[in-house]
């Protein structure tokens, strides 16, 4: 499979710059973050007899084909007069709404012209006056669409539609970057054979752009009126004579004058259209020549002396003869906009749709191509790691498998004991309950006298249970449901064996779904305290409610919610009797338990 040159090495653009008499072609690469000329180009149309489009690129093709530059993404531009490019001035904060605010200043520009346009626009640095520049750009659809047939005809590798003077804007400022800091108006005038574009720059913002009607066959015409020869007779010597543009004596000098005029009127129109018709300190303060006009002797010490600043002339090749170096920063401006790496300071397109989408997927088809073989990649090795893993979990597991098969035959032996394991706890439960209840009763008497009054006595302390029913509880066993194996109650509520020998018997009897006899067990969660004070009747028991209080406030308290019982509620036990006179009045306060000590969970056994 054949891989586009872009991914098989490094990316190279072609501008090519199609003018009326000359076609200029310049390619580009890119070296360590530095632009490099490859090649340039100059077909001329004229002596070739190229006057169609098809025809001229035709002849483009075939040279790039010969040079091995075809597959080469190429960048076409379009002369400035196919359309038109405007500087508007938004207001701060409409960065999130410039889609819109565009297209509906460019409806406004395109007015009601019928056509359709193709409208494109780069958001710019806020300079002179502009808070928020945007730099729109309209180019009629049909005459774009015509340029893009004529190159698809040829085979051409086209990437993008711009401009001319979009392309020489990127050229000057890409080959003189300090031009970004100057705070002055710069001029960059490219002078073709029909037409000339001319380009003014602030801050290395484009400030505004125009087509002027005025080329180099308007030098070409006047010689041969004045010489009396042929238009190629006088277009030779237009070049390879000593007749200046700066002689007065000239008979070039006042078609000199003329294109003057023409630049003079486009920057009084430009004034206008940035409000700066009284601003006296807005001028051009250095003018940059370009394209085959500039070569005209002493034109640039004209241009001198007619706006008294520099005039230089503006090369991006390093060819050493001027007649070639001058005719292509359109062309390099324009394959400059190729690279999406900010070589371009003004990237505005004119393409249509379809371009912009088939250039997006020939740019990420090698991308694709490179992800698909990396996703490969890391799809074989997480198989070969699955593989591995599995044949390794394999492994172990086979190994569990036998572990498991041997330990099979232990399950008989540990379910018994498990059971034996669960008899014994239920046997345990009435020994625990009592350990616990005889804890929370000295806990109890512990903390009553640690907070009782010196006058007050407590003379009955029990469970709520055995106070509610007027004495200890009766405990009931459970009875059992066989007579063998003989079994005995122990002394705190339990079951005992009656001999050592019959143990097994028990356990066997158990495990045949035989119910331990027990206790009915209540865990306590409240204690009742039965008192007297040293007091009469009719006196407030301040003591027995400071006592309450303490319990229900300390940290280190086993009590909770501690109140009275009421006088109605209260049992009328014997051993109260003795202690009652009119000296002392009887109390009681009931004494829930914060924690449950113990709470039996009693499973079924089966």
């Amino acid at each position: 499979m054949k891989l586009p040159l872009k991914f098989r090495r490094k990316r190279r653009f072609v501008g090519i710059d199609v003018g009326t008499a000359t076609t200029k072609i310049v390619v580009l690469q890119k070296y360590n973050n530095e632009v490099a000329v490859l090649e340039t180009i100059v077909i001329n149309n004229r002596e070739e007899d190229l006057f169609t489009e098809q025809e001229i690129s035709g002849r483009i093709a075939a040279i790039l084909e010969a040079d091995n530059f075809s597959d080469e993404e190429t960048i076409l531009g379009l002369p400035h007069h196919y359309g038109l490019t405007q500087l508007v001035d938004f207001p701060p904060g409409s960065e999130k709404r410039l889609d819109e605010l565009v297209s509906y200043e460019a409806g406004q520009i395109a007015g009601l012209s019928g056509e359709e346009f193709i409208n494109d626009f780069v958001a710019q640095q806020p300079f002179y006056r502009y808070k928020l520049p945007v730099a729109i750009c309209l180019c009629r659809e049909e005459l774009i669409r015509h340029r893009v047939t004529a190159l698809e005809d040829a085979a051409l590798n086209l990437s993008d539609i711009t401009l001319e003077g979009i392309g020489l804007a990127n050229a000057f400022l890409y080959v003189e970057p300090e031009a970004r800091n100057r705070n002055e108006v710069l001029m960059m005038l490219d002078i073709g054979a029909v037409n000339a574009t001319m380009i003014l720059l602030m801050k290395g913002q484009v400030f505004y752009t125009a087509s002027i009607p005025f080329g180099g066959d308007m030098f070409t015409d006047a010689l041969a009126q004045h010489l009396q020869v042929s238009q190629e007779e006088a277009e030779s010597v237009k070049y390879n004579s000593r007749i200046l543009v700066s002689d007065l004596n000239s008979p070039l000098t006042a078609t000199a004058r003329a294109l003057s005029a023409e630049i003079q009127g486009s920057l009084e129109q430009w004034k206008m259209q940035a409000q700066a018709e009284d601003d006296p300190d807005l001028k051009v303060a250095e003018i940059y020549l370009c394209g085959g006009g500039s070569l005209l002797s002493g034109i640039d010490e004209f241009f001198q002396t007619v706006y008294e600043v520099p005039v230089r002339r503006l090369t991006v090749t390093h060819q050493q003869e001027l007649q070639e170096a001058a005719l292509y920063p359109i062309a390099y401006g324009l394959a400059l906009q190729g690279f999406d790496t900010g070589e371009a300071a003004c990237p505005i397109s004119a393409a249509p749709d379809e371009v912009k989408l088939a250039i997006k997927r020939r740019r990420n088809y090698p991308h694709l191509i490179a992800c698909s073989w990396i996703l490969s990649f890391v799809l074989a090795i997480s198989l070969a790691i699955a593989y591995r893993s599995l044949t390794l979990e394999e492994v172990a597991l086979s190994i569990r498998r036998d572990e498991l098969a041997s330990c099979e035959r232990h399950v008989p032996a540990l379910d018994a004991m498990v059971e034996t394991i669960d008899i014994f706890n239920h046997m345990l439960i009435p020994f625990v309950s009592r350990a616990h209840r005889n804890r929370t009763f000295v806990e109890s008497v512990h903390q009553l006298g640690r907070w009782q009054h010196e006058k007050d006595w407590f003379v009955v302390i029990a469970d709520k249970a055995s106070y509610d029913n007027d004495g200890p509880p009766v405990e009931v066993q459970e009875e059992v449901k066989r007579e063998q194996p003989p079994l005995r109650a122990n002394l705190m509520g339990g079951i005992g064996l009656l001999s050592q020998k019959n143990s097994g018997q028990v356990i066997a009897a158990l495990s045949e779904h035989e119910y331990i006899p027990t206790n009915q067990i209540e865990p306590w969660r409240e204690i009742v305290a039965v008192g007297y004070t040293n007091g009469p009747r009719a006196k407030p028991l301040i003591y027995v409610d400071k006592l309450g209080d303490d319990l229900n406030t300390e940290e280190d308290s086993m009590f909770q919610n501690v109140d009275s019982v009421k006088q109605g509620e209260r049992q009328d036990w014997d051993q109260m009797k003795p202690w009652g006179n009119f000296l002392m009045r009887d109390f009681a306060l009931r004494l829930p338990l914060k924690e449950i000590y113990f709470e039996p969970e009693v499973s079924e056994t089966e």
